[in-house]
C-alpha cells in the first residue's frame, strides 16, 4: 500500500462512513445523551438531531391462538449539519461518522471523525471497543462507454474477467472480494477510556455492481475485530 494516489478534485465518492462499535457501562443512560452531546456539536455546525429507535417485532402461536408483540426502544441520536451533507450517530452501542458528497480528502474527513468521537467518548466513557469500520460507496458517471466486459477495465484496476468463449456484452455485474490479515496494533492508538488489544483482525471487503438501467456502483469496507482482553 506504498503507492501513492493523486487527490481527485471530484471523487466519485457518494458516501464515506467512520463506525466504531463499543460497550457502554450499564448505569450510562442514552437519554442523557441528546442536550449534552447537541450542546457541544451545535456550536460546530450541527444544530439538527433527531432519535433512533430501534423496533422488535415478536409473533408466534399458542396452541390455536396467534400472538404478537412489539417493543420500541431508543438506541441513540442523530446529528447533522445544515445541508444534511455530514451526520453524527451517537448510539449507545457505538459511534457512527458520515459524509456526503462532495468529499475532499481522507486527512480531512478523519480530523473531523476524531473531533466528535473524542466528545462521544467524554460523555458515554466507552469500557470496550468491539469494531471500527470504514466505508466507501463510490457512483462512477457516465457508463454509456462501459459496454463490455472489457471496458471495466479501462475504469477500474482490477476488473472481472470472462472466459474468451463467452458473450462479452455487460448487462449487469457482481463481484465481491473479502481478504482479511491479522496486524498489531500500537498500544499508542487506543483512545481515552478504551482498553484495545494487541491483535486485531483487519478484513477489507470490496463489492462492485453495475447495471446498465442505473450507474455503477462500488462499495468498498474496512473493518476490525478486536477480541477481548
Amino acid at each position: 500500500m506504498s503507492e501513492k494516489y493523486p487527490h481527485l478534485k471530484n471523487a466519485p465518492i457518494k458516501e464515506a462512513l467512520i463506525d466504531i462499535q463499543v460497550v457502554l457501562p450499564t448505569s450510562f443512560s442514552i437519554g442523557d445523551l441528546k442536550s449534552t452531546f447537541l450542546s457541544k456539536v451545535s456550536e460546530k455546525g450541527f444544530p439538527s438531531v433527531q432519535g433512533i429507535n430501534q423496533i422488535e417485532i415478536q409473533g408466534g402461536k399458542a396452541q390455536d391462538n396467534l400472538f404478537s408483540s412489539s417493543k420500541e426502544t431508543l438506541l441513540g441520536y442523530r446529528f447533522s449539519n445544515k445541508d444534511n451533507t455530514k451526520v453524527i450517530q451517537a448510539r449507545s452501542n457505538g459511534y457512527t461518522f458520515s459524509h456526503l458528497q462532495p468529499y475532499s480528502r481522507w486527512d480531512d474527513f478523519l480530523e473531523e471523525a476524531k473531533l466528535f468521537w473524542q466528545i462521544y467518548c467524554e460523555l458515554t466513557k466507552p469500557e470496550k471497543l468491539t469494531r471500527l469500520a470504514t466505508r466507501f460507496i463510490n457512483i462512477i458517471d457516465p457508463i454509456d462507454s462501459i459496454t463490455t466486459v472489457q471496458n471495466l477495465g479501462t475504469v477500474f484496476k482490477s476488473a472481472p474477467t470472462l472466459p474468451p468463449l463467452l458473450p462479452s456484452k455487460l448487462e449487469n455485474c457482481f463481484s465481491r472480494f473479502v481478504v482479511s490479515e491479522e496486524r498489531k496494533v500500537s498500544p499508542q492508538s487506543s483512545r481515552r477510556h478504551l482498553s484495545i488489544p494487541n491483535l486485531a483482525k483487519i478484513t477489507l471487503s470490496s463489492t462492485l455492481m453495475f447495471s446498465k438501467s442505473f450507474r455503477m456502483e462500488l462499495k468498498t469496507s474496512r473493518f476490525g475485530q478486536y477480541s477481548q482482553k
